[in-house]
């Protein structure tokens, strides 16, 4: 059998075009989401995915993590920046359907990591005002000055990103998210007793 060319999949098209949401919903579901899997690569080609708690800042997401050396996470993305993130913003089981409602956004962009101190300081303040928005500027501050000399920042920016949910024909900003879509059954499903 002959080998294949390895061909790369970066910009084929989403297959199921009627889940597709456009670039604004998708932004939607990275805006709704606390938490994101990170995608990175090792040089010898291992993949390996890490949860972290992004926040967006225009066309950037910025994150942070452990100022160490020698963590997996940051190793790959120094040895090759290309990076994905996956924000799953819905995920309702639907078993009377076999179906999930979900909605859900992919990140494909470039990683770095922040050196400029005023960058670092503005995207940490971001970060808080997303995943800790009851906390005071005081008490941040004190964070801040314990925690910032062992603290990383890293920038995504993004690529591309796109979205796709089960209801997309339906979806209605600021609802879509917080709502069961119920699209109904699989029409094979359609009178058949649960």
């Amino acid at each position: 059998m002959p080998q294949q060319e390895l061909l790369s999949t970066k910009d084929r098209p989403l297959r199921r075009t009627a889940r597709a949401l456009t670039r604004e919903q998708a932004l939607e579901v990275i805006d709704f989401t606390d938490h994101a899997v990170l995608s990175t690569c090792d040089p010898a080609g291992n993949p390996y995915g890490t949860a972290v708690s992004p926040v967006r800042v225009g066309n950037v997401l910025y994150f942070h993590s452990t100022g160490l050396p020698g963590g997996r996470k940051t190793d790959n993305m120094l040895a090759n920046p290309r990076v994905s993130l996956c924000f799953i913003g819905k995920a309702v089981t639907l078993p009377e359907w076999y179906s999930v409602d979900f909605a859900s956004a992919v990140v494909a962009g470039t990683a770095s990591p922040v050196t400029d101190e005023d960058e670092k300081m503005k995207a940490m303040r971001a970060i808080l005002r997303r995943h800790a928005p009851g906390n005071s500027d005081a008490r941040n501050d004190v964070q801040f000055e314990v925690r910032m000399p062992w603290a990383a920042v890293w920038r995504i920016d993004i690529e591309n990103v796109t979205g796709k949910a089960r209801g997309a024909a339906k979806w209605e900003a600021g609802k879509s998210l917080n709502e069961v879509q119920d699209m109904g059954p699989s029409k094979w499903l359609i009178g058949v007793p649960l």
